[in-house]
């Protein structure tokens, strides 16, 4: 996600799928293998889930890349941003 995306990192990180449906509330377009592709983000990645890793209150994916796209050079959006973010519900 790059660095100047900050509401749409607020969107993802900060509201709750169970109460809203983040990809009404963002540009997005279809991708490889029907995968949503967020506008903002210019550089990105599909793959294909290997394996499904229980990662205490998270689920991790580990990914085989099927398609790659860098368009920009762009900085990031930063964990030490994004740790901020006040999540969309408890974990």
């Amino acid at each position: 996600m790059p660095s100047t995306a900050t509401a749409l990192a607020e969107l993802f990180g900060g509201k709750t799928g169970d109460e809203l449906d983040k990809f009404a509330s963002c540009d997005w377009r279809e991708g490889p293998a029907e995968v949503p592709i967020l506008c903002e983000c210019r550089n990105w990645f599909v793959g294909s889930v290997l394996e499904r890793l229980p990662l205490g209150d998270h689920l991790g994916f580990l990914l085989d890349p099927v398609e790659v796209q860098h368009e920009v050079p762009q900085a990031e959006f930063t964990f030490h941003r994004a740790r901020r973010i006040e999540p969309g519900h408890e974990a």
